[in-house]
């Protein structure tokens, strides 16, 4: 795990954002895009922000999986991001570590856990989109929780808004960004096509490694 912030000054005032990548071994671009991601909150331009900000980025989940050349499951043949209620904890230690994490962030260290961004690939849809968090039409947080990808959709036409969904299923209740929501205000799985994008003139173009990789950049400069 990387911890990043301006470490001259206290995280009394700061907010956390925590994110994480490869939960499902396959979805490789999903780590260009957090490079770009990294590569954005490490650079000259995010000097203000980490002043405001402790980044806590976890860039691969599940290691076991990724060695292993699994698709979707780690090593004990179970999909992560469809356990985030089980507690068998011998078949899903990585799921036990991380909840158990974000619960010290929050109620050990009094850490204003505000984000949480789960990396993924997208084997179906193009372009790259959110799946926020569900909020009532009423509650305040209905609209903040579209802010982030708004301005993201103003930033890249890799970035597809109508493709963004703020709804939780009841098969994704166990998923990260569900379980995550009862800690976290503003939990999204940032997919990302392992294909093609369509730009402003609905014109396709494949996605490649540099392009996972500004999109990465673009979704930390969205946080300024």
């Amino acid at each position: 795990m990387l911890t990043i912030t301006d470490f001259s000054i206290g995280n009394e005032e700061k907010i956390c954002l925590v994110s994480i990548g490869r939960i499902h071994p396959g979805e490789s671009n999903g780590s260009y895009v957090v490079e770009g991601f990294l590569k954005y909150v490490l650079s000259e331009d995010a000097r203000e922000m980490r002043k405001h900000v402790v980044f806590k980025v976890i860039p691969m989940v599940n290691p076991d999986g990724v060695i292993f050349g699994n698709y979707r499951t780690s090593l004990s043949g179970k999909d992560l991001n469809r356990m985030f209620r089980a507690k068998n904890v011998e078949l899903i230690p990585e799921v036990y570590e991380l909840k158990s994490f974000i619960k010290k962030l929050k109620y050990e260290h009094k850490f204003k856990v505000t984000y949480f961004l789960d990396f993924h690939g997208h084997s179906l849809k193009k372009n790259v989109f959110f799946y926020g968090p569900e909020y009532d039409i009423w509650s305040v947080k209905y609209d903040k929780a579209k802010i982030l990808p708004k301005i993201l959709s103003t930033r890249t036409e890799m970035f597809r808004m109508k493709s963004c969904l703020f709804k939780v299923a009841s098969v994704k209740k166990s998923t990260a960004r569900a379980f995550m929501l009862a800690y976290i205000p503003y939990c999204y799985t940032v997919e990302s096509s392992l294909g093609i994008y369509k730009d402003s003139k609905n014109l396709d173009h494949p996605f490649t490694i540099k392009k996972w990789k500004e999109v990465g950049y673009k979704i930390g400069e969205s946080f300024t």
